[in-house]
């Protein structure tokens, strides 16, 4: 019987392998985790993909004529897309208080551009002088090329980066260790107990190691950290989701 469990499970990731590789997100039955994987937080953070779990949900991407503003406010393209609210799973360990529960994402694009907003409450950063804290990341799963060695950590990441003040200071998107990083439009921050950071991307990039949005029918996996900078307190990540764009 075990071994027919096993063959299952094989049987079910190459499936839902070329679903994606085809632009589909299937959903999969919840009872069949993969082999040693735990209901918790940690298998989304070291295992972004997991070709025998659906994604918990989908970030909508709607066609707009005109981009909307990066500066982390609301204007009235953002108003209408559709939010998304990712729950984040950030543990305590100690008094100190909870990190980042719920994040809301909210994504437009134009006809070669993608935007992005994310919002949630928080705790601004000290006030330090000269310093830049790592303060988002989105993490993409990005395939291998041929001929290449895998990268190191199988995402792209979209890391937003502040100041001693809560101010976007900028954005890189990041390739580990293939790709370096590139300059992404970014702005944003920390106000009145919440952030906001607003960014933009090619929807195809130069960079052969980013992730691409060049097939629009397709869905892109990500999931979301936001990192606490406390001692004791682990950082705020979710499950696993899926990009799409929708006319």
């Amino acid at each position: 019987m075990t071994g027919v469990k096993m063959g299952l499970r094989r049987l079910l990731a190459i499936l839902v392998l070329v679903l994606l590789s085809a632009g589909g997100c299937v959903p999969l039955p919840a009872a069949l985790p993969a082999p040693g994987a735990t209901d918790g937080t940690e298998q989304a953070v070291f295992e972004p993909v997991n070709l025998n779990r659906a994604p918990a949900g989908r970030l909508e991407a709607s066609r707009v004529s005109a981009a909307p503003r990066l500066d982390g406010q609301m204007d009235a393209v953002w108003a209408m897309a559709q939010p998304l609210r990712i729950p984040l799973a950030a543990p305590s360990h100690g008094s100190g208080p909870q990190g980042a529960r719920e994040i809301e994402l909210r994504a437009v694009h134009t006809a070669d551009t993608l935007y992005l907003l994310a919002r949630w409450p928080g705790e601004p950063p000290p006030d330090a002088a000269d310093t830049t804290f790592n303060q988002l990341t989105i993490h993409w799963t990005i395939p291998t090329l041929a001929g290449s060695p895998p990268p190191a950590c199988g995402v792209a990441c979209h890391t937003a980066y502040v100041d001693g003040r809560g101010r976007v200071a900028y954005m890189n998107s990041e390739t580990i260790p293939q790709g370096g990083q590139d300059a992404l439009s970014a702005g944003g921050g920390w106000a009145e107990g919440a952030w906001s950071v607003a960014w933009s991307r090619p929807l195809v990039s130069a960079n052969a190691y980013d992730v691409q949005f060049d097939d629009l029918s397709a869905c892109y996996l990500f999931f979301v950290k936001i990192f606490e900078r406390a001692d004791g307190r682990s950082d705020a990540v979710s499950k696993p989701y899926a990009l799409v764009f929708v006319p």
